[in-house]
C-alpha cells in the first residue's frame, strides 16, 4: 500500500543531479554503499534527475498536508526588530529582492513568517513568468527557487494539484504489496486514497488543474543464501563433578590460622613473668605489660581461626564445570532485494492531455547472519552481537520506499513528447484499468498458488489436533468425520482444521479399536466423499494419500495398490490356540487391509487413500522395521462401510 508524508513549506526541495526516472520504464538501483541512482534505458534523450533518497520517511494519513510544526526559536530582542523589517520590506521587495533577503536572513525567520514569504515568492514568479507556455513547469521551478531561498511555500498561487493513489485491492488481499510505499507530498497538494472506480470522480481529482495517480503494481522483498561458511564453537552439553580449588585454599587458610594461634598461646605461656613486690609486710605480684600484649594477639588469632573455619564449612568440596563439545554453527550470506514497481499517471485538465510512466525500484543490500547457535554456547550473545541477525533482514525488508511527488513531476515535464492528448476522464480511467489488468495478469501468472481448487477432494479432508499430536480425518457425511482410533484415542472432544483454514471441534460419537477406525460429530459442515463399493481393485492401480505427513498439512502423496491382504490388526493382543495347538497373539479376527506403497508418515493416519474420486481405504499403519521400505496399510474400505453401517443411518 501507498503511504503518503507531507512536508510541503517545511524542508529543503528534494536534491538535484543528473540522473532520475526515466521513460518509458526505469530501473531504479540502490546499493547499501550508494544513494538511489537511476538508469536510463537506451535511446532516452531527457535528462534524468533520481528520487531522493533522503526524503521524510515519516509516515502520516493522507488526507494529512500539513507536517507538524517544531517548537519555535525564541528570538533576542534584537531578532525580533529585525525580523519585522525584513517582513516590512519583502512586503513590496520586487522577486530578486525577495529571493535575496531570503538567502540572507531565513535563518532568523520562523516557520509562518518563511511560508508567508514563500507563498509571495512563488505568486511573484508565476507572475512574472505568465506568459511561458507550461503553467505547471513555471510553478514548479517557482517552488525550487523559493527554496532555495529558504522559504516554505505552501501555496501554488492561482493553480491546484490533487494526488490520489489507486493501488488495486487485488493485489493486496494476494500481498504482493509487501512493503510500504511512501509518496512524499514535497508540494502542497490535496491527497486522497480511492478505489479506481472512484479515483477520477471524487472532489480531488475533478476540484483540481493538475491530477497525479499512483498505482502501486508491485512491492516485493525476497532473499537468496548463495553460501554459508561454517564456523567452529563449542556448546555445553553436561556438568561433571570436580575438585574445587577454592575449597583447597580454603583448608590451607584454617591450617595457617591454627598453627599461628597455637603459636601465639605457646608464646603466651612462656612469657607470663610474675613479679612479687613486698612493702611493710604487704606482697603482691604484677604480670609484665608484654605477656598482657601477647593475650590479646591471643584473642585475634581465635577469631581469625573461626572465620577461616566460617569460610571453610562455606566452600562446596566439589565445583560443577560444563563439559564442551565442538560443533559448527552457519554465518550465512544472505543478499536481501527489494522490487517495487509503480504506475504513475500526470492529468493536465486543463489541456485535456496527461503523460503516464513506469518505474522500477530495484534495492539490495547484503548481510552476514549467524544461523543455527547453539542456546548453550557459552559465547552465544557475542556471536549473535557481532552478525547481523534475522530481525535485522526482516526489518530492512519491511522499511518503506520513499520517492517525492516533485520527483515525478519533473520526469513528466522532462518527457513533453511522451504526453497524450486525454478524451475525457472515462478513457483515462479506461486505460488506467488496462494497464492495471496487464500488472494483474503478470502476477497471476508467477503466482503459485498452495491451496489449488482444482481438486476438491481436499475440501473433504480435515486435519485433527490433539495435544501433542496429528492425525488426518474426512467427512463420510456433511457432519460427521471418520478417522482413526488410535489419532483419537479415548478423547472425547477433539479441535480439527479445515482446508479453507477454519478451525473446528468435534466429538467423538463411535469407535471401532480393533479396525482402528472413530467417527466425530463436527460443528462445521464439509463436503463428503464418496466410498469404493466394487468387489474388486486390482494390484498396480494408482492410489494417492492425502493427509498432513510430518506435520506438512494438506499434503497429498501417490503410489500403487500393492497388495489386498489380512493382517492382524495393530491395537490389541491377545493370545489364543489354535485347533493344531499353536499359539498366536491376536485380538479378534485380522483385519482386511489395502497394502500399498504410497508414502504415509506419521500425520497421515486417519486421512484417505484415493482411487480416482473414490476413498479405496483409511490410511492406518506401516512397517518400519529394518528392512522395510514401502509397505503400508489402509483400512480396506469394505471393512469401513460395515464400520459406517454399524454407527450411521445413513449407510444402512
Amino acid at each position: 500500500m501507498v503511504t503518503v508524508t507531507s512536508r510541503a513549506g517545511t524542508t529543503a526541495p528534494p536534491s538535484r543531479s543528473e540522473e532520475s526516472l526515466a521513460s518509458p520504464r526505469t530501473r531504479l538501483t540502490t546499493d547499501t554503499s550508494r544513494p538511489v541512482t537511476a538508469e536510463a534505458p537506451r535511446g532516452t534523450e531527457e535528462e534524468q534527475n533520481p528520487a531522493d533518497s533522503s526524503s521524510d520517511m515519516e509516515a502520516s494519513s493522507p488526507a494529512e498536508t500539513e507536517a507538524t510544526p517544531e517548537e519555535p526559536r525564541v528570538r533576542s530582542p534584537k531578532e525580533e526588530a529585525t525580523a519585522a523589517e525584513i517582513m516590512k520590506r519583502a512586503a513590496t521587495s520586487d522577486l530578486d529582492t525577495l529571493f535575496q533577503l531570503g538567502k540572507l536572513h531565513s535563518e532568523i525567520l520562523n516557520d509562518e513568517e518563511l511560508t508567508q514569504l514563500g507563498n509571495r515568492f512563488v505568486a511573484l514568479h508565476r507572475e512574472a513568468n505568465r506568459d511561458k507556455e507550461d503553467p505547471l513547469a513555471t510553478a514548479m521551478e517557482a517552488m525550487v527557487k523559493a527554496r532555495e531561498a529558504g522559504f516554505k511555500p505552501r501555496e501554488l498561487s492561482g493553480m491546484t494539484i490533487g494526488f490520489v493513489e489507486a493501488t488495486s485491492r487485488t493485489l493486496l488481499d494476494k500481498r504482493q504489496i509487501e512493503f510500504p510505499v511512501i509518496v512524499d507530498l514535497d508540494l502542497p497538494v490535496k491527497a486522497s486514497k480511492a478505489e479506481l472506480d472512484q479515483a477520477l470522480t471524487q472532489e480531488v481529482a475533478l476540484g483540481t488543474d493538475y491530477l497525479i495517480i499512483l498505482d502501486v503494481a508491485l512491492a516485493k522483498a525476497s532473499r537468496r543464501i548463495p553460501e554459508a561458511q561454517k564456523t567452529r564453537s563449542s556448546q555445553v552439553v553436561g556438568y561433571r563433578n570436580e575438585p574445587n580449588p577454592q575449597y583447597d585454599v580454603a583448608k590451607e587458610e584454617v591450617a595457617n590460622a591454627r598453627s599461628q594461634l597455637m603459636a601465639s598461646e605457646a608464646h603466651a605461656l612462656s612469657d607470663t613473668n610474675q613479679v612479687i613486690q613486698c612493702q611493710g609486710g604487704n606482697c603482691f605480684s604484677t604480670v609484665s605489660s608484654n605477656s598482657f600484649l601477647r593475650g590479646l594477639k591471643t584473642s585475634d588469632e581465635k577469631n581469625n581461626l573461626q572465620m577461616a573455619m566460617n569460610r571453610l564449612a562455606g566452600t562446596p568440596m566439589t565445583i560443577e564445570v560444563p563439559v564442551l563439545q565442538n560443533y559448527a554453527y552457519d554465518i550465512s550470506k544472505v543478499i536481501g532485494t527489494k522490487a517495487m514497481t509503480v504506475h504513475y499517471y500526470v492529468v493536465d485538465k486543463r489541456r485535456g492531455s496527461y503523460f503516464k510512466s513506469t518505474f522500477d525500484l530495484s534495492e539490495r543490500r547484503n548481510f552476514a547472519v549467524a544461523y543455527n547457535v547453539h542456546e548453550t554456547d557459552p559465547d552465544r550473545e557475542t556471536i549473535l552481537a557481532s552478525q547481523d541477525t534475522e530481525q535485522t533482514v526482516v526489518d530492512w525488508e519491511e522499511a518503506p520506499a520513499s520517492v517525492p511527488l516533485s520527483t515525478l513531476i519533473d520526469h513528466s515535464l522532462k518527457n513533453r513528447s511522451g504526453w497524450q492528448k486525454m478524451a475525457n476522464l472515462d478513457a483515462l480511467r479506461r486505460e488506467i484499468l488496462t494497464d492495471r489488468n496487464q500488472a494483474l495478469h503478470q502476477v497471476t501468472q508467477a503466482t503459485f498458488d498452495d491451496k489449488p481448487q482444482s481438486d476438491s477432494r481436499f475440501n473433504s479432508v480435515v486435519a485433527v489436533l490433539l495435544s501433542g499430536s496429528l492425525g488426518s480425518g474426512f467427512y463420510v457425511l456433511p457432519d460427521v468425520v471418520l478417522t482413526n482410533w488410535h489419532v483419537v484415542d479415548n478423547t472425547q472432544l477433539v479441535e480439527m482444521r479445515l482446508y479453507d483454514g477454519q478451525e473446528t471441534f468435534g466429538k467423538v460419537i463411535a469407535k471401532d479399536i480393533r479396525l482402528d477406525l472413530a467417527l466425530v460429530k463436527t460443528q462445521n459442515r464439509g463436503t463428503p466423499v464418496s466410498i469404493y463399493r466394487k468387489n474388486s481393485l486390482d494390484l498396480g492401480t494408482t492410489v494417492e494419500a492425502i493427509g498432513h505427513p510430518k506435520g506438512l498439512f494438506f499434503s497429498i502423496s501417490r503410489g500403487v495398490v500393492s497388495a489386498i491382504r489380512r493382517q492382524d490388526n495393530i491395537n490389541i493382543r491377545g493370545e489364543r490356540t489354535s485347533g493344531n495347538g499353536m499359539v498366536t497373539s491376536q485380538g479378534g479376527k485380522p483385519v482386511l487391509y489395502v497394502q500399498t506403497d504410497t508414502p504415509i508418515s506419521p500425520g497421515n493416519s486417519g486421512g484417505p487413500l484415493f482411487f480416482g474420486k473414490e476413498v479405496v481405504g483409511v490410511n492406518t499403519w506401516a512397517r518400519i522395521d529394518a528392512g522395510s521400505q514401502g509397505l503400508n496399510f489402509s483400512v480396506h474400505y469394505s471393512e469401513v462401510l460395515e464400520f459406517l453401517k454399524q454407527n450411521l443411518a445413513e449407510f444402512k
